[in-house]
């Protein structure tokens, strides 16, 4: 693959991927959620820094010299975002269990499938 064209592509997600962070760290400060916004503040601080230093392009003439570098960072961002999204999906899911568990447990503590009362009369 040419290194201009690889560049292109990647330098063309990287501002997208920026704003939806900042999004992201807002609407979590906005609606409350503290400590998922704490949790999201480094990594929005860390996209700030990279902005404003003017080094978040990949340059075409360090592609490969900074390769490892690169792919380090991305890949811990990538556990980062995906640590995010295991939380939002549970969070999401969450009170869908606590009605189906719910209604788990209203059947168990019913008085009709109480064993041990038929079982203790004589």
């Amino acid at each position: 693959m040419d290194p201009f064209v690889a560049t292109a592509n990647i330098n063309r997600w990287i501002l997208p991927e920026f704003a939806l962070q900042a999004v992201l760290s807002l609407l979590l400060l906005l609606t409350g959620h503290w400590i998922l916004f704490l949790l999201a503040v480094p990594l929005t601080c860390y996209h700030a820094v990279l902005f404003i230093r003017r080094q978040h392009l990949i340059d075409v003439t360090e592609v490969f010299r900074n390769l490892n570098t690169d792919k380090k960072r991305r890949m811990i961002k990538l556990g980062v975002y995906m640590i995010f999204f295991t939380i939002f999906i549970f969070r999401f899911f969450l009170p869908f269990g606590y009605r189906i568990g719910a209604g788990i447990l209203a059947l168990f503590n019913s008085e009709e499938l109480d064993i041990r009362s038929s079982f203790l009369e004589f």
